[in-house]
């Protein structure tokens, strides 16, 4: 899993003031590091279906998040996803994934590890179909891509409680 947090550098107004002097630290790991603190924000692109503990993720990230701070995860790959589900089913042996995850599971695992969730769907307005794109085929079934994209990639936000 790769995973990016950044911590609060302080206020500021435009968007290259929002990027300067903000180390990303990008690690590879099965979830968040040990050690891992006060963080005002963490995102994932297509992890959560990797990760076979998904409740030990969900208490980690909530750890190292400060209070009032929001984890943003995609997920495409998920038992909801007819196109995902059938593409883990191809692939679920030889990458070892652990099985498909419901979303409302996934919402219920969050809430329990004490996040309020929310949740929409993905917004992407167009999706690669360029020859020269490497990746998913997307010139074929090209319905199917646009009713994945446009039905099934998710993204939860999953915030840990101010205190009081």
């Amino acid at each position: 899993m790769v995973t990016g947090m950044t911590r609060r550098q302080g206020p500021s107004t435009t968007p290259a003031g929002l990027l300067a002097n903000r180390p990303l630290t990008i690690e590879t790991a099965a979830t968040v590091p040990a050690g891992w603190a006060e963080f005002d924000a963490a995102f994932s692109h297509e992890v959560l279906y990797l990760l076979p503990d998904l409740a030990s993720h969900a208490q980690a990230t909530f750890a190292a998040l400060e209070p009032g701070a929001p984890y943003f995860a995609v997920m495409g790959v998920h038992a909801g996803s007819r196109l995902m589900s059938a593409w883990h089913d191809s692939v679920a042996n030889e990458l070892g994934l652990p099985r498909p995850y419901d979303l409302d599971e996934v919402v219920e695992v969050f809430d329990g590890a004490g996040f309020e969730v929310s949740v929409a769907r993905l917004k992407v307005r167009f999706v690669p179909v360029s020859a020269r794109r490497g990746g998913h085929e997307h010139r074929r079934g090209l319905m199917d891509w646009l009713e994945y994209y446009g039905r099934d990639k998710v993204l939860f936000r999953f915030t840990r409680p101010s205190q009081r």
